[in-house]
């Protein structure tokens, strides 16, 4: 999957790509560690690292 994300190219239009790509890598995705909040965790971890 991050190799077919990596490979992904759309031009002209934003994608949902690049978040993607950071859920992939995000060690606690990886090894399993989400329930169904996660992605309102993780976006929220997103920003608070964005401001800091």
């Amino acid at each position: 999957m991050q190799r077919a994300l990596d490979m992904f190219v759309i031009e002209g239009i934003q994608t949902s790509i690049p978040i993607h790509q950071r859920i992939m890598a995000d060690p606690d995705f990886v090894l399993g560690n989400f329930d169904t909040n996660y992605v309102k965790k993780f976006t929220e971890e997103q920003k608070a690292a964005v401001q800091t």
